[in-house]
């Protein structure tokens, strides 16, 4: 299923219509009850980047999206958790900066197809006994295109930027990890536009969700999400 918007919030509500309306009931390894669609791509085509533009049903704001959007964008661990998305996309197994790799290919080679970000590490992802709930988030590609506003305006180059959740909680965590990830792809663009020496602009975001699901203890509040969206 694909969903076309022009706002993550409208992206977000459209998500949650689709789930809600078309999800069929599954019940999870740990015994959650949740609605799920199997394969949902999401266009947005001017990502959010604020973090004081969330939706007023949306669970996290203020601190808690914020909060959000450090855990992905520092390799510092500051909350705890066994990993964070940033340990892996900037430090990933204590070694590689992948952000600074895509960041040198892009800017050697602008529309190469090879600037990906991987946050997989199979020594401990498959193995339960060392990560027991290893990252949705799993892959990040990066590309720059040519593209005219107009047809009477030059070209100009712009950031893609196509991501890869394996689960996702399209109800709780959809909105957040969305506004998180366009500061990554703002970063990205603002740094190669430095060492090419022109601008390059933000682009869309690309989402895709192997697992997109919501969780029965949000129905109620999701439902009303729904009846909200006028296509």
């Amino acid at each position: 299923m694909l969903i076309v918007a022009n706002t993550t919030e409208d992206a977000w509500r459209k998500a949650v219509k689709a789930v809600m309306e078309h999800g069929k009931i599954m019940v999870t390894e740990d015994g959650d009850e949740t609605k799920e669609i199997i394969g949902l791509a999401v266009r947005i085509k001017k990502p959010t980047i604020s973090i004081d533009e969330a939706p007023a049903e949306y669970p996290f704001h203020g601190k808690a999206l914020q909060d959000y959007v450090d855990q992905l964008m520092t390799p510092e661990n500051r909350w705890g958790f066994q990993y964070t998305y940033g340990e892996r996309i900037w430090k990933w197994d204590e070694k590689v900066n992948q952000v600074e790799a895509v960041i040198e290919r892009l800017s050697k080679s602008p529309f190469t197809r090879r600037a990906v970000i991987d946050l997989t590490i199979p020594t401990l992802d498959h193995f339960p006994n060392r990560i027991r709930d290893p990252p949705c988030l799993r892959v990040i590609c990066f590309n720059i295109r040519e593209e005219k506003e107009a047809p009477m305006l030059p070209a100009v180059k712009k950031l893609h930027m196509d991501v890869l959740f394996r689960s996702h909680d399209i109800f709780g965590a959809s909105y957040a990890n969305w506004v998180a990830l366009t500061h990554l792809q703002k970063y990205v663009a603002e740094e190669v536009g430095k060492r090419l020496g022109e601008r390059v602009f933000m682009g869309e975001l690309h989402s895709y969700s192997v697992s997109a699901h919501i969780y029965s203890r949000d129905f109620e509040t999701a439902r009303r999400v729904a009846e909200s969206v006028r296509e």
